[in-house]
């Protein structure tokens, strides 16, 4: 027979080791932090299982994925609505531009001209 500390270690040990589980399953399947290896997926619930509450610190620091990236969307338009590349950056395009036009100059002996 167990002795009866074990018996009330063991009451606490078994429902925080399935909480545990469950909440690595919750971050996995809703949130969608999902493992570069599809098995890790079921690995890391399984080990919440008889690491419990002790395993958590682990997968957190460890095992847990980054979180899924959103698209990068301005905040000015409609949920999912992506702005075109082309209009992205026009002091970008004027740098490249002026950039390529001294290097033009300077490639012919023209004298550089800066707007």
């Amino acid at each position: 027979m167990a002795p009866a500390w074990l018996d009330a270690f063991a009451a606490v040990w078994i429902p925080l080791s399935v909480l545990a589980a469950v909440g690595v399953l919750v971050d996995v399947l809703v949130l969608g932090r999902r493992q570069k290896m599809t098995i890790m997926d079921a690995v890391w619930p399984l080990t919440m299982l008889y690491w419990g509450p002790l395993g958590l610190p682990i997968h957190l620091w460890f095992g847990r994925a980054p979180a899924p990236r959103k698209p990068n969307v301005a905040p000015d338009l409609k949920d999912g609505e992506r702005r075109p590349i082309c209009s992205r950056s026009l002091s970008a395009r004027r740098t490249a531009a002026r950039v390529a036009r001294s290097a033009i100059s300077s490639a012919i002996g023209s004298p550089s001209h800066s707007p």
